[in-house]
């Protein structure tokens, strides 16, 4: 069976949907694709007496016997619970992708017998959790199984764009910066935090961007390192708040003092912002792009992780959709 996953930096949680459920989305797979315990020579239930570095359960009752159940509630609200499954995972070798060799290791993951909210209605199949087992009911990740049974580098790389992608698990990303389109930001993780991943956001700054001229049309080129950049009113620096890279979701989850100074930069340039508790309103490429630009600080060199109107600004689509008049409607994801 092959399964379209969300890689998720910031849960420890491979899960697919199980045949025996009834509360799970359609999914690429559809119903048919489900994964089926049964029909695998391989495929193992764990039970709860068993001792897996790393594994521990959520639950243990069952009416056929004790099972290792798991039960996850995302930070959007969605939840996932099952049993878990040990079975035969296939990856497409890097090394040998022209001959589509694979590379097999045996894995842990959920098997969904229960969906909801996001995680129900999404088209992806499942998720597969990067993080590293640090509390109840998560299990082993797939590149622990990666590292343990055939000793591949302890790295992961995850390249984003709006048209495509790359995941590689085990191995390392080009080391030259020649590679990349621009230099890449390189920023130590904290050390001794709770959860992988994560960085220590010392300050952020904003610049607002010159307003442009006329009703429509495409703006001019905007440069970020050119603008003159302020600390952002009412966030006191040095923050030093602990954020965790969390590949799993659009938005940006801040503390209130940050949020409410954030969205205020915002709405300040936000012409005709809707009423409500979301941050809302009807932009022309040309308004939006006009919004001011932030720039995060991680550490003490000052350098910034410049993020756009475009990457915080998300487009959640009204009855009627776009109109010439209106243009489309976005919120702020934030």
């Amino acid at each position: 069976r092959r399964y379209d996953l969300i890689v998720d930096t910031g849960s420890s949680l491979t899960a697919v949907p199980c045949k025996m459920c009834r509360n799970c989305g359609q999914h690429v797979c559809g119903a048919s694709g489900r994964f089926d315990p049964a029909a695998s020579p391989t495929a193992k239930r764990i039970g709860c007496s068993e001792s897996v570095p790393g594994l521990r359960c959520d639950s243990c009752s069952h009416a056929s016997g004790s099972r290792c159940g798991y039960a996850v509630r995302y930070t959007e609200g969605s939840a996932i619970r099952g049993d878990i499954i040990s079975d035969v995972v296939h990856f497409k070798s890097a090394l040998t992708a022209a001959t589509g060799a694979n590379v097999s290791v045996r894995g842990y993951f959920g098997c969904q017998s229960f969906e909801s909210g996001m995680f129900q209605r999404q088209r992806a199949d499942g998720i597969m959790g990067l993080q590293v087992a640090h509390r109840r009911g998560k299990v082993p990740s797939f590149l622990s199984a990666l590292v343990d049974q055939l000793g591949a580098d302890k790295t992961f790389s995850l390249c984003l764009s709006a048209s495509s992608g790359l995941f590689l698990l085990g191995g390392k990303p080009p080391s030259s910066e020649s590679a990349y389109r621009a230099p890449p930001l390189t920023l130590p993780l904290a050390r001794g935090a709770r959860a992988l991943f994560t960085l220590h956001l010392m300050g952020i700054v904003t610049a607002e961007v010159p307003k442009l001229t006329g009703s429509e049309g495409a703006p001019s080129p905007v440069n970020a390192s050119q603008l003159r950049y302020v600390p952002l009113k009412g966030v006191a620096t040095p923050m030093l708040n602990p954020a965790i890279v969390d590949s799993g979701t659009t938005f940006v989850y801040a503390s209130t003092p940050v949020y409410r100074a954030m969205l205020s930069a915002i709405r300040a340039n936000l012409p005709n912002p809707e009423r409500g508790a979301r941050l809302c309103a009807y932009l022309h490429d040309w308004e939006l792009a006009s919004l001011p630009r932030f720039g995060l600080i991680f550490d003490s060199s000052a350098r910034q992780l410049y993020v756009s109107p475009r990457q915080y600004m998300v487009e959640f689509p009204r009855g009627g959709g776009a109109t010439r008049s209106r243009g489309r409607h976005y919120c702020a994801a934030i």
